[in-house]
């Protein structure tokens, strides 16, 4: 099996939820962090955490944390540098991004971007559920390092779509018709939605 590094992506704090941190938002019980920390670690060589935030109840699951490589608090693309930077010091051709705020995805999405990036010969994969891109979960070449710090520093870019359209780049579809399995938490609505979600679950 090919060796992955992955990346909780936790990011800030969150306003919409009263400034605490979303993956430390529980479910049912469990927080969010747990959960993707549980659905995750089996599926890659190696996980760490991406996280700006110095905090014990992150500390506490024993993963390496590493805050954004470049500063200035610059968003997801910054932390998908991160996990790339972790993957290549690991000596691994590949990073997968798994957002801290989305727990539900499957237990083979690791292996199902693999078999796409190369049915596809292509360095970036990301999911899509309901017609939806999620850009945040996706798989990355070590090999883009570079270019994605080039693309950050010097010429500004924000948004991921904006960064991977400039690659050859794939999708893969997931179909869930009971939920979608990449159901981020947002809000306090989002997180009694997550506990539907998670009740449907537990009740198979």
């Amino acid at each position: 099996m090919e060796k992955v590094t992955g990346c909780i992506l936790i990011g800030g704090k969150s306003s919409r939820m009263g400034g605490g941190i979303k993956s430390l938002k529980k479910i049912n019980g469990k927080s969010i962090l747990h959960r993707i920390i549980e659905k995750s670690q089996d599926q890659v060589t190696n996980l760490v955490i991406n996280s700006n935030i110095d905090d014990d109840n992150i500390k506490k699951f024993s993963i390496p944390i590493f805050s954004d490589l470049i500063k200035g608090y610059l968003g997801p693309l910054a932390g998908i540098h991160t996990a790339i930077n972790c993957a290549k010091n690991n000596n691994h051709k590949w990073a997968i991004t798994f957002p801290g705020d989305t727990p539900f995805f499957p237990i083979n999405i690791v292996n199902l971007f693999l078999k796409t990036s190369i049915r596809k010969n292509c360095s970036i994969v990301l999911a899509n559920s309901n017609g939806k891109n999620h850009p945040v979960f996706g798989i990355w070449h070590t090999s883009l390092e570079e270019d994605l710090k080039e693309s950050i520093e010097k010429n500004n870019i924000r948004k991921i779509d904006e960064w991977v359209k400039k690659h050859n780049y794939a999708i893969e579809y997931i179909k869930n018709t009971k939920y979608d399995p990449f159901f981020n938490i947002n809000n306090f609505n989002d997180l009694l939605i997550a506990k539907e979600i998670d009740d449907q679950i537990l009740k198979k």
